[in-house]
């Protein structure tokens, strides 16, 4: 997931955060990870 300002997280084919940017703040990340996990609920994952 790409956030402005250059932070970027990345996620494995689970859903799982295995990296980011040094960009990224605590709170982007979280916003990240929630945002993946409401998608693995919406497709059934």
């Amino acid at each position: 997931m790409n956030f402005a300002g250059a932070c970027r997280v990345n996620f494995n084919k689970a859903g799982k955060t295995f990296s980011k940017t040094s960009a990224c703040n605590p709170a982007l990340v979280t916003q990240a990870e929630d945002a993946m996990q409401r998608f693995f609920r919406e497709q059934g994952l």
